[in-house]
């Protein structure tokens, strides 16, 4: 850490006006320790955004503590929290040690709830008991430290305001403390926990599920919807207090395919591993992808025959046709041209696999990626269509609000680039309680058994990491 403690010490020499923020990075040295040996011995308010390296383009991301957090409520939401940001990007001033080969822009992370752009009249009626009461329909935070793990070295930002630069005790102190976590031999590091034992499982009945599955298949005969995606809630109490580092290094070992991403909001974290993105804009490249059509994964030639059938399915193509149109229609309305859809494949996780379309194109003028994550969200894959109708069906028929889950997650900078995923194998932890959330996209020919079947195999990610339920 001597290069951010050389680093430090210079900035009292530099004339700046108090209501700036710095941005201060230097390089980690390589024998320093893992993000994961950090948040086990760190109890600061946790963030996590990891996308897999062959298809992200965002720096996998671990901060510890918050600088700034900016939240915007009701339809407005994402034009409050743009103003919020302009205002901080402004406001900030970047000091990089010499020796950073990469000097990342200022980046906020957060997160949405699911009504992101809904009409009020399309919301779920908020219950006393809603534990998403922590989050608001936009919120973003600058962390106070931030460990970013670039191709060639690992860089640790600290935030701090002008009038801290004659103050350093307690920076040296919090630089301390992540330095000998940083630097804890991997012997010396408490043994993982097994997953907590679970107490109680409130679930929506198989029944009840598969009674929203006729509903929507009745919307659908009559022709008032296309395609509608129904989720249930598992609720899930435990024998001891959950620990997000711990749930997010199994994530880690299990879905590296996937972005595992953690956000916390006072005692509540909203985290997972989730397969699909929701958009990234990098300049003028916009890049996304459709994801809709499931199947349970087996083993050995029994899975290859699965992937074949699935890549078959006269209902799960349509299915999946669907959202690649309404995706490519907004794409199109938001200014992205030269818009090139590829070839469907299979995307292999864990425990299901999916049918993927990869979908990118320019921006014929720049445009900030809140703007895109605006128009695409929520997408066919986890509303339905046409958009309004599905998203009202959703509003009367699901029994409790989704909160964060399938919502957008990610980061944006000050140039409006960045990258949002779809929050699904997700699931909202405070104390000892656990929920997770699930949904099947239903078409005309869909069978409610097998939907039901397709939610189980979705929960099954989050359940065998937090309970201890395969």
């Amino acid at each position: 850490m001597q290069a951010m403690r050389e680093l430090l010490a210079s900035l009292s020499e530099q004339s700046l006006s108090s209501d700036r923020l710095l941005l201060v990075t230097a390089p980690v040295l390589s024998e320093h320790g893992s993000a994961a040996l950090l948040w086990n011995q760190l109890s600061l308010p946790l963030l996590r955004f990891a996308p897999p390296a062959e298809r992200g383009t965002g720096l996998p991301a671990s901060g510890l503590g918050e600088a700034v957090r900016i939240t915007g409520d009701g339809p407005l939401a994402i034009e409050t929290v743009r103003e919020a940001a302009d205002a901080l990007f402004a406001r900030m001033v970047n000091k990089s040690h010499p020796s950073c080969l990469l000097l990342p822009a200022p980046r906020l992370y957060g997160c949405f709830r699911f009504e992101l752009g809904l009409p009020p009249t399309l919301l779920h009626p908020e219950a006393a008991h809603d534990p998403w009461q922590s989050f608001a329909t936009a919120s973003f935070v600058l962390p106070r430290w931030l460990l970013l793990e670039t191709p060639s070295q690992l860089l640790l930002q600290l935030v701090i305001g002008a009038s801290e630069r004659t103050h350093l005790a307690a920076v040296y102190q919090e630089l301390t403390a992540i330095e000998d976590a940083l630097l804890c031999p991997l012997d010396d590091v408490e043994p993982s926990l097994p997953p907590a034992k679970l107490l109680v499982s409130d679930e929506l009945p198989a029944d009840s599920y598969c009674a929203m599955i006729e509903k929507a298949l009745t919307e659908i005969a009559a022709q008032r919807v296309q395609k509608v995606v129904p989720a249930r809630r598992s609720h899930l109490q435990l024998d001891r207090r959950l620990q997000p580092q711990q749930i997010l290094c199994a994530l880690d070992d299990s879905y590296p395919q996937c972005n595992r991403f953690a956000f916390t909001r006072d005692e509540s974290t909203l985290l997972g591993a989730t397969p699909e993105l929701l958009v990234g804009r990098s300049g003028r490249r916009v890049r996304t992808e459709a994801l809709a059509g499931t199947r349970a994964r087996t083993s050995g030639s029994d899975d290859e025959k699965l992937g074949q059938s699935l890549l078959h399915d006269d209902k799960e193509r349509r299915e999946h046709d669907h959202v690649i149109a309404a995706i490519v229609d907004s794409l199109h309305s938001c200014g992205v041209r030269d818009v090139q859809v590829d070839a469907t494949g299979l995307r292999l996780l864990r425990n299901v696999m999916h049918l993927c379309t990869p979908i990118q194109g320019q921006l014929a003028h720049p445009q900030h990626v809140l703007d895109l994550v605006a128009a695409l969200h929520p997408t066919p894959a986890v509303c339905g269509l046409p958009r309004e109708a599905a998203a009202h069906f959703l509003a009367q028929t699901e029994p409790v609000s989704r909160g964060g889950y399938a919502a957008p997650v990610g980061y944006f900078d000050a140039d409006g680039c960045g990258e949002f995923w779809v929050a699904l194998r997700s699931a909202l932890i405070r104390a000892e309680e656990a929920w997770l959330y699930a949904g099947a996209g239903v078409v005309a020919g869909s069978d409610p058994a097998t939907e039901y079947a397709e939610t189980e195999a979705k929960l099954r990610a989050m359940r065998s990491v937090i309970g201890g339920v395969a």
